[in-house]
């Protein structure tokens, strides 16, 4: 029993992630600092803590966020919620290796996820630069091992999972080359964050229906 509990309320906790994109696209309808561009603009700048202007690869970019505090706590939060999910579920993704390191990766994420609402883009860029990054890399690559890991005992999940890991590695790829580049890089930063959010979230959904049970 309380293992089935505590593999209903990990999966329930993975299934949050996608309401940081509603947060997201609610906080950028209050930008103050002209039209917010999801194509352009990135994430962080929702979270920027004052109206300045902060220097982006491609340039200074005017930031003005009044919903900060809801942008930087939604990040907190469902940081937490991953990484917490990620420890309650380890268990049940332990019986393959590959799946258990996916584990590991997604609670990396999360703490990441946490940390970037802790250290806005303009008050505290290095910090933030550090931080962000293991999302980046440690999500994706979680999904991959996961889609992979699952492709007999769930195949149709795993598809998907792994579908998601691919399309948000390529998003982050695409966002890293904007970076080196100067190029604005905002809408290739949401196709590899907000495929990560749908496929933790379609993890969420198999552990809560116990669909491994019968792979263990």
């Amino acid at each position: 029993m309380a293992q089935a509990l505590r593999r209903t309320v990990g999966g329930a906790l993975l299934l949050t992630q996608p309401l940081v994109i509603a947060v997201q696209l609610l906080v950028a309808t209050r930008w103050s600092a002209g039209d917010y561009d999801l194509t352009v603009n990135t994430i962080s700048d929702l979270g920027a803590v004052s109206c300045t202007t902060i220097g982006a690869a491609y340039g200074p970019v005017a930031v003005c966020s009044p919903w900060h505090a809801l942008m930087n706590a939604a990040f907190v939060v469902i940081g937490a919620c991953l990484a917490l999910g990620a420890v309650l579920v380890s268990r049940d993704l332990a019986a393959r290796r590959t799946t258990w390191v996916a584990s590991l990766l997604l609670v990396v994420s999360g703490v990441s996820s946490l940390a970037v609402g802790l250290a806005p883009l303009d008050s505290q860029p290095e910090a933030h630069t550090l931080v962000a990054l293991p999302v980046f890399v440690a999500q994706p690559v979680a999904l991959v091992l996961l889609g992979l890991g699952w492709r007999h005992a769930v195949p149709r999940a795993g598809r998907a999972v792994l579908v998601a890991g691919v399309v948000a590695a390529a998003g982050g790829l695409a966002f890293g080359a904007t970076l080196v580049l100067g190029e604005p890089g905002g809408g290739y930063e949401r196709i590899s964050l907000w495929s990560c959010h749908l496929g933790v979230a379609l993890v969420g959904i198999v552990m809560m229906r116990g669909l491994l049970l019968e792979d263990r």
